[in-house]
């Protein structure tokens, strides 16, 4: 998670030509499922990514499971734009640890 981390906040700051001294390298933000494995937060904390946002989930009663719920991780990653944040990662799932799946870790464009 780390390493993806580290690629996905590479990539960016090459794609908006910010230099690692850039005061906009703070600006950077990375989300989360709220159930992933705690090594998702992590490797953002070990980044320096001070803009961590946890995404809840809800139980969707037709699948008998849970997934995101993407009206609330638009609302929220729109508010950090809109804020002047930069989003750049998100670490998402299929499943978690309570619900017996695997991570998966995406870069945000």
């Amino acid at each position: 998670m780390f390493t993806s981390a580290h690629v996905a906040k590479f990539a960016k700051m090459k794609e908006l030509k910010i230099e690692g001294n850039n005061p906009d390298v703070l600006k950077l933000v990375g989300y989360f499922g709220q159930g992933n494995h705690v090594a998702s937060e992590r490797g953002l904390a070990i980044k320096d990514i001070y803009y961590r946002r946890a995404i809840p989930y809800k139980y969707v009663e037709e699948k008998l499971n849970y997934e995101l719920d993407y009206d609330k991780f638009v609302e929220i990653v729109e508010a950090d734009v809109k804020a002047g944040l930069i989003p750049f990662y998100y670490s998402g799932s299929w499943g978690n640890t309570f619900s017996a799946a695997i991570d998966i870790n995406l870069r945000v464009v």
